[in-house]
């Protein structure tokens, strides 16, 4: 489909009629120079990326006239079905994007309280350990035991805080599973 559209436009005559016809229709003009430009350096996906980028400018109701999509169909060599497939093909992807975008906004959010936590977690930790290495200068085993409980007890809080952030990131779908910002995090500490 691609190379069809490519080659559709370095059809000039033919090209350059059905943009006039497609201007007509539309009321506006329609720029195809930079699309054929691409097309003649060989840069078919540039070429189609620019007819996509025209055709995403079509209004709903123009997107629905069958003589506008007729004619604009005509301008770049496919048939409306492959237009109109084409185009929702274009807005699943930008709808995708636009998704993968507020829900990274979000994560970014979340993962910044939760780094937050962390981060006091982890201060916790410093004074828990310093409380501990008392306890053992002390040999009271009884407080010995004591302390490394909560020093376990925080360092458990620390590991499920990230757990939590990373599970949090894959529900929204912007982390890999095989890593996160959390786990490089724990690397550099």
């Amino acid at each position: 489909q691609a190379r069809n559209i490519s080659e559709n436009l370095l059809d000039f005559e033919t090209s350059l009629g059905a943009e006039l016809e497609a201007e007509l229709f539309l009321g506006r003009d329609i720029n195809l120079d930079r699309a054929r430009a691409l097309s003649m350096t060989g840069n078919i996906a540039g070429a189609t990326g620019e007819v996509m980028k025209i055709m995403q400018g079509l209004t709903a109701e123009q997107q629905k006239s069958p003589i506008i999509m007729k004619a604009l169909a005509d301008v770049i060599g496919i048939s409306v079905d492959e237009l109109q497939d084409a185009l929702q093909l274009q807005n699943d992807r930008n709808r995708q994007a636009a998704e993968q975008r507020k829900n990274s906004k979000i994560f970014l959010r979340e993962q910044a309280i939760g780094l937050k936590k962390i981060n006091k977690l982890q201060e916790d930790l410093a004074a828990q350990v310093l409380k501990l290495q008392a306890a053992e200068a002390s040999g009271n085993i009884d407080i010995i035991d004591h302390e490394k409980k909560r020093r376990d007890a925080i360092n458990a809080q620390i590991a499920a805080q990230r757990e939590l952030i990373k599970e949090r990131g894959n529900e929204l779908g912007v982390l890999d599973t095989k890593t996160s910002a959390m786990e490089a995090q724990a690397t550099l500490q």
